[in-house]
């Protein structure tokens, strides 16, 4: 079906286009995909048709999002922004992640916390995130729940984080997208400790 991760020699952008037309041509859901050929716009592309994406095609746009971060960045970035922001050692934090989708901020983080909820509204998503985090299974939780009605008490996490998420209010709430996003920023910020983060 799609390789896995571009090797060092081939170029990533080529990779990613290569990716976007090979997943096109078997999901046509995806086909608009194909003529964007950044990431930033690709994802826009994928927004599109959400709900079928993440439905019928959640392995498809887990194959899609792992390019996301192609260099490395991103995990050097959120152990340098909690390590600045919260007073618990990362090892000892537990972490919440909003939107966790297929699992892809999930899986950078579960081997560098003591626990990780993971929180998406779309069931099939959550277990591409479960399949994928099997040799974690004793430190992850999956639970399907919208960012705005999270299923947890008051202050019971050192870390909360979303990605994507929030962007998608305005897709799925074009001319009313600031009520359903101030919700899910309230009830993202209600989740850590004192001297937690989100």
């Amino acid at each position: 079906m799609i390789s896995d991760a571009p090797s060092t020699t081939q170029n990533t952008s080529e990779h990613m286009v290569l990716h976007v037309q090979i997943v096109a041509r078997q999901r046509p859901a995806l086909a608009a995909a194909v003529a964007l050929h950044n990431r930033p716009m690709l994802h826009c592309a994928l927004m599109a048709n959400t709900d079928d994406i993440y439905e019928n095609d959640a392995t498809t746009y887990d194959d899609l999002v792992r390019y996301e971060d192609c260099n490395g960045h991103l995990l050097p970035a959120l152990k340098q922004a909690i390590s600045e922001t919260t007073s618990t050692p990362l090892h000892n934090a537990t972490a919440i992640e909003l939107g966790a989708g297929t699992g892809r901020v999930t899986k950078l983080l579960a081997p560098h916390v003591k626990r990780v909820h993971a929180f998406d509204i779309a069931i099939p998503m959550l277990r591409v995130a479960k399949r994928a985090l099997a040799d974690h299974a004793q430190r992850c939780t999956f639970t399907a729940a919208d960012n705005a009605h999270l299923p947890l008490a008051p202050a019971t996490a050192d870390i909360a984080i979303a990605g994507w998420s929030y962007g998608h209010q305005t897709v799925w709430h074009p001319t009313a997208w600031r009520g359903p996003i101030a919700a899910a920023v309230d009830g993202m910020l209600r989740v850590p400790r004192p001297g937690g983060v989100a």
